[in-house]
């Protein structure tokens, strides 16, 4: 990316990725966030930035070899433009003090939550594009909280109070799916997952 006109473009690794894989960019307002996935539609966010952009823009794909003096190519297939309104699915996690009810800040995959820093009352709220019936969390591989009813967070809430809850130390899958109807019944959407590390 490159965050203004003539400046030096940057770009995120992510580790333990091998082609081929699935990206996406999608654009909510003036924040562009990238994913990847496997194809099991469970996407996992790499970075967002903030780009002033106009509402409508010219999409395109490049490749690169980063090297002046070689050439490169690439396979590019399923390339598709949608709508982010009409396409249902999870596409950030917010971390919130559950004592105060305050966001913390996006969380990304692979970051490490310190609750001597960020505190041990949290939680995790989904942010949803596409008409939302319910949201499914996952830890572990295991559900642990089905919520029907905004803000949809991974142990729930009694009227924008957040529950309390505290992760354990140590490597955590979080997973989100959105589904059409209530009770985590209908169509699913696509999933997000991040992997944090909880130290103290």
């Amino acid at each position: 990316r490159r965050t203004a006109t003539g400046q030096d473009s940057a770009h995120t690794t992510i580790g333990g990725v091998t082609a081929p894989e699935f990206v996406r960019v999608l654009r909510i307002g003036n924040q562009f966030t990238g994913y990847y996935s496997s194809g099991s539609d469970v996407w996992f966010p790499m970075n967002s930035v903030n780009i002033s952009m106009s509402a409508e823009t010219k999409v395109g794909l490049a490749v690169t070899s980063h090297n002046n003096s070689v050439e490169t190519e690439a396979l590019i297939s399923d390339y598709s433009v949608k709508d982010p309104a009409g396409n249902l699915s999870v596409v950030r996690f917010i971390l919130v003090n559950a004592s105060t009810n305050q966001d913390i800040r996006e969380i990304h995959h692979n970051e490490t939550i310190d609750l001597s820093e960020d505190g041990a009352n949290l939680s995790i709220r989904a942010e949803l594009s596409g008409t939302t019936g319910s949201v499914v969390f996952d830890i572990n591989g295991t559900d642990s909280q089905v919520e029907t009813i905004a803000p949809y967070c991974i142990k729930g809430d009694k009227a924008g109070d957040y529950r309390s809850w505290t992760p354990t130390l140590g490597s955590q899958t979080i997973m989100a799916t959105p589904f059409s109807e209530a009770k985590g019944a209908g169509n699913p959407g696509s999933s997000l997952a991040i992997v944090i590390k909880v130290v103290n």
